[in-house]
Parts: C-alpha cells; sequence; structure tokens
C-alpha cells in the first residue's frame, strides 16, 4: 500500500521516512514508497527497478500494446528514455505517466523493486 506524501508533514511522520539510495522517500515502518513522487526521483526509481527489479504488465497493457504493435521491448525503451509527466490517484495506486515523442506509458510501482506497466499506446501519426 503507498502512502500519500504531504506538504505539512509533522515531526513524527518525518522522523519516520528515510531516503533509501537517494531515490526515494520509505516509512521505516511499513517500508513502503510515499507517494507521489516527483518526477526526478520516480525516474531514477523506474530506472533501477528496470537494472535490477521486477517489471510486469497487466493484461489492459498488453491488449493495448497489441493493437499499436508495441512490444514489451519498445516499453521498457520508453521508461527508460521517457519523461516522467505526472502522477495522479486512482483506484488508490499511484500512476505515473512516462512520455516520450511517439510513445507513452502509464505505470504504477508496487514497491521499490517492482512496477507494472498499466498501459500503453503509440502515439497517432
Amino acid at each position: 500500500m503507498f502512502t500519500r506524501r504531504t506538504t505539512a508533514a509533522s515531526d513524527a511522520t518525518v522522523a519516520r521516512t528515510r531516503r533509501v539510495d537517494n531515490l526515494s522517500i520509505v516509512d521505516k515502518l511499513s517500508n513502503t514508497v510515499i507517494h507521489p513522487l516527483h518526477g526526478e526521483d520516480a525516474k531514477r526509481l523506474i530506472g533501477r527497478i528496470l537494472q535490477d527489479g521486477i517489471v510486469s504488465f497487466s493484461n489492459h497493457a498488453l491488449d493495448e500494446m497489441a493493437k499499436d504493435a508495441l512490444t514489451t521491448l519498445d516499453v521498457q525503451n520508453v521508461l527508460r528514455g521517457g519523461v516522467v509527466e505526472f502522477a495522479e490517484e486512482v483506484k488508490r495506486s499511484w500512476r505515473y505517466r512516462v512520455r516520450t515523442p511517439q510513445m507513452t506509458a502509464v505505470i504504477a510501482f508496487r514497491d521499490e523493486r517492482s512496477l507494472v506497466v498499466v498501459t500503453a499506446w503509440r502515439k497517432a501519426r
């Protein structure tokens, strides 16, 4: 479960959080990522997961990718080279949109070592 980051954090909340590898803020007690992440933090975490973690694809993502003739490698390249545009909370999950000039992917972090691609598409030509 992810926790929302607030701008007016109490002293107790600040005491319970820590930076992990200068990537993201984690609650020490629950070991969960505190959301939303800033774009740069999200980008670094995506890079680390691509290198050493687990990237999975939802059935919806695979269906949408097939419609646009996208492969899992295409989407991994979007995640590697794209820009994290923004985060939004959908169904109690924080989703991050990653964009390149040609393609877009939406991901959700499961934890600090895994993410799921929720959907992806190729931009119209």
